[in-house]
């Protein structure tokens, strides 16, 4: 694979990047939050039938500061009882993150509250929100946020 410069020159070389264009552009800027479980992505990633034709669901927790994938599960469904049974698993396991991002695509923050009523605890765990199907990192979130739904924009 050649590297990111050699890329560069070849689409360069064949039209393909307008300089113009190129010249007003922003380069990518990585950002992350400052410390482990300050926060963590959670999200489906869609589906895939099986070779026994049946449903897999992938869900990623994935925190944001080391993109360490704290929870990779390939889950039968997307329903509550499953999301709750993970969520207490990476809880034990990881402890608790400042904030928790998802989408609007599914009752998140009620299955996080429940899930953390059941062990008894309730954390100070903010839950922040992207637009629908659209989960990704939100450097913008303040410190003050205080779960309510918001988008990007």
């Amino acid at each position: 694979m050649p590297c990111r410069s050699a890329i560069n020159k070849i689409l360069k070389r064949n039209g393909l990047i307008d300089p113009k264009l190129s010249k007003v552009s922003k380069a990518f800027e990585r950002f992350e939050y400052d410390y482990p479980n300050e926060l963590w992505q959670m999200d489906y990633k869609g589906y895939f039938k099986l070779l026994n034709r049946k449903l897999c669901h992938p869900l990623t927790i994935t925190d944001d500061h080391s993109r360490f994938n704290i929870c990779l599960k390939a889950c039968r469904d997307q329903q509550k009882e499953t999301v709750q049974k993970e969520l207490i698993n990476v809880f034990r396991k990881y402890g608790m993150p400042y904030m928790i991002l998802a989408d609007n695509g599914s009752p998140w923050e009620l299955v996080v509250k429940q899930t953390l009523m059941g062990q008894n605890a309730l954390p100070p765990l903010k839950m922040v929100y992207t637009i629908e199907y659209k989960t990704y990192t939100w450097k913008t979130l303040s410190s003050t946020n205080t779960g309510e739904r918001g988008t990007l924009p």
